[in-house]
């Protein structure tokens, strides 16, 4: 084909892109009209533009008063601080992997250092954390939850853009300031847009600044059936630039592999010879739907930039929604104060009513008799504008009391009973009561309190949610895309929830001995991620609650308190808590620490060729002092050993001294039965006797 009939082709498909982008434009702002209105209402509300017009003009027209008194936004700002104090995290985990290892093994990524190793899921949270670090998605967030909050709906997206002087790419998290802006595919049925098939990001340039930018774009009036189209794209000062992308539905082969893995022909058609030599070849192959997503710039007469191919499946434009009802497949979203916006109109118009009824209203004045203010006139003219100490009268006859000021004006009742009673139907509309925006109530136990604010946050928990869904969907689209724009070799940032970091070094380059090719490790393609988000207290805020925890449980459990110091001082917000931290973990018991704990605190202990002088001092007072243990313990031997033969000496002394008696009382006994015996041997009884009673008293026989 000629290059002249190329570009005949290229322009004819892009006169039929642009017709097909132009009607998308004009339906999709006639289905998305009737939420933009409601929502800019909303808006302007919020902004205290609560006044009808005419009504309005009317009564200034009058010099009648026209007040508003603005309490809507101090309900919004209640929501707002609530999501900012409940700060949403990402958190990545790997489903499946395409690489063939066993069912108790984990691929796991070096840091930089190669102190530590971090599983897949643990490097895909960590860069995740990092890209929303770089691009401050914290505040695009917040923006875009202000207008879901405000108005019913907000948007973010997600973008890549080169790095300024290098040949790589970052993915940026953007919040789009304009909520009217954006035109969703009608058709899509998921809730947050996933499957729409095409979407437009307006924008207005100034002419003159476009002109310079876009030399050979036309401006001039569309060429369509719809004679309204050009007012709509260019205008006296201003075109519209439009961001369009498309969803386009494409057929691609899927192979199964011989080793496990799944791959795309392709992807997978340079590699498959070297797969071979490995042993590694096609089982099963089958066709798929799969899709791409096109991005081009454009006006209503041309393409000015594009078509780009983006590294997702589906579009990167993200709503955040309000409170939706869907009424016969019309979908409408509702802000916080959609709702109150008629009884704050009410509460306008009666504090109005009210004080132009009292401001209207006479001022009481003096009733006095005749020539009370003879010669004072101006004086009493003057009594209800200045405020003078002493009012002087002129008395009329003795004990006169002068001029009294008559009752005056009442506070018109019933415009003040109406004007409360629309301040407590605002409360009503929004569900949100005194306690939810902090003022006192008749509760006095703390239960009871939490009790009434969550029962407001209840209310308004359903908007919170629909962040944390549209932050889940940014992080599958940041999950997706990062390992298809750096696939070569690069060292990422890791940024973790404790604000630590850390490096590794992504899809590393090393030369296999084995096969004498290079290989590729460390690449975070080659599994399936799941993303979560949860909501919950800023990281700062969990770690003062922490601290104040566990202080309490170690006062409970004092028990407790020597495993735990260092927990305590890593949670503590002051300078030097975590060197603190590092310090008490030294000497917490070894079988208190985990393994990996154990193995860190071996790898930070310095190594050292001898004790130092201070080490050898404390090793010799220990020894020391552990030998003067040692001759304390054998001298207490020796006394119990001394002890034991002191008593068993005495135990044999008393025996001796038993038997002793023993053998007395026995002799004694034959003694007296011999007595008993006769006469004829009374001299050799006595003699006997005598004997027996000189060995009793240890004497000598009588001679």
């Amino acid at each position: 084909m000629s290059e002249d009939k190329k570009e005949a082709k290229g322009k004819q498909d892009d006169h039929s892109i642009l017709k097909t982008a132009r009607r998308r434009s004009r339906d999709g702002a006639t289905y998305w009209r009737e939420n933009w209105d409601a929502a800019e209402d909303d808006l302007e509300n919020l902004a205290g533009e609560q006044w009808d017009e005419d009504i309005k003009r009317e009564r200034e027209n009058d010099g009648r008063p026209c007040l508003t008194n603005n309490v809507l936004p101090t309900f919004v700002d209640q929501v707002l601080g609530d999501q900012r104090q409940n700060r949403p995290s990402i958190k990545v985990s790997a489903r499946s992997t395409t690489l063939p290892i066993g069912p108790d093994q984990e691929l796991k990524i070096p840091s930089r250092t190669g102190s530590k190793k971090y599983t897949l899921s643990e490097v895909m949270s960590g860069v995740v954390k990092d890209i929303e670090y770089s691009c401050d998605a914290e505040t695009s967030y917040d923006n875009a939850f202000e207008a879901s909050a405000g108005s019913g709906m907000g948007y973010l997206r997600v973008r890549t853009d080169w790095v300024d002087d290098q040949f790589e790419q970052e993915i940026l998290i953007e919040s789009i300031e304009n909520q009217f802006a954006v035109i969703m595919d009608p058709s899509a049925k998921k809730s947050l847009y996933q499957d729409m098939a095409w979407c437009l990001v307006d924008d207005q340039m100034d002419r003159e600044e476009f002109e310079e930018k876009y030399p050979d774009a036309s401006v001039d009036p569309v060429n369509d059936e719809n004679s309204d189209e050009s007012g709509v794209w260019f205008t006296e000062n201003t075109v519209k630039v439009c961001e369009y992308f498309t969803r386009e539905c494409v057929i691609r082969e899927m192979l199964l592999m011989t080793d496990g893995r799944t791959l795309y022909l392709d992807e997978a058609e340079p590699i498959l010879d070297e797969l071979a030599e490995e042993g590694i070849t096609i089982h099963k192959r089958r066709k798929v739907k799969a899709h791409k997503v096109i991005w081009r710039k454009i006006t209503g007469n041309d393409v000015l930039e594009g078509p780009i191919e983006l590294p997702w499946s589906t579009i990167p434009i993200i709503p955040v929604w309000g409170k939706q009802i869907v009424i016969k497949k019309r979908k409408i979203f509702r802000s916080v104060i959609r709702h109150s916006k008629d009884a704050q109109r009410m509460s306008n118009y009666w504090d109005s009513a009210m004080t132009e009824s009292v401001a209207l209203a006479p001022k009481a004045p003096f009733v006095g008799a005749e020539g009370h203010i003879e010669g004072r006139e101006t004086e009493w003219e003057e009594a209800n504008t200045t405020n003078k100490a002493i009012q002087t009268y002129v008395p009329q006859y003795p004990g006169d009391p002068g001029p009294q000021r008559s009752q005056p004006a009442a506070v018109p009742n019933a415009e003040l009973v109406l004007g409360q009673t629309s301040v407590d139907k605002i409360k009503s509309t929004l569900g949100m009561f005194d306690a939810s925006v902090g003022a006192a109530g008749n509760e006095t136990s703390g239960r009871a309190i939490n009790a009434r604010q969550r029962q407001g946050d209840r209310g308004s928990f359903a908007f919170i949610d629909n962040l944390t869904k549209s932050i889940t969907r940014v992080g599958q689209l940041v999950v997706e895309a990062f390992p298809k724009i750096n696939d070569t070799e690069r060292t990422a940032r890791l940024k973790f929830q404790d604000d630590s970091e850390d490096y590794v070094k992504l899809n590393e380059q090393i030369f296999d001995d084995e096969s004498g090719e290079w290989v590729t490790i460390n690449d975070l393609g080659v599994a399936k991620y799941d993303v979560v988000v949860s909501t919950g207290p800023a990281f700062a805020t969990q770690r003062i609650e922490a601290a104040e925890s566990m202080i309490q449980f170690a006062q409970a459990v004092p028990a407790a308190a020597a495993v735990m110091a260092d927990l305590i001082a890593q949670n503590m917000d002051w300078p030097g808590a975590d060197v603190i931290a590092e310090r008490l973990k030294k000497i917490v018991p070894s079988n208190v620490l985990t393994g990996e704990e154990r193995e860190k605190l071996q790898e930070d202990m310095p190594e050292q060729e001898g004790p130092t002088p201070e080490q050898q001092l404390q090793m010799a007072e220990i020894e020391l002092k552990q030998t003067e243990l040692k001759v304390g313990a054998e001298q207490a031997e020796a006394d119990k050993m001394k002890a034991d033969a002191d008593i068993a000496k005495a135990q044999a002394d008393m025996l001796e001294a038993q038997l002793a008696t023993e053998e007395a009382q026995s002799k004694l006994k034959m003694i007296e039965d011999a007595a008993n015996g006769g006469n004829q041997f009374s001299q050799q009884v006595r003699e006997f006797t005598a004997q027996a009673i000189a060995e009793l008293l240890g004497g000598n026989s009588p001679k």
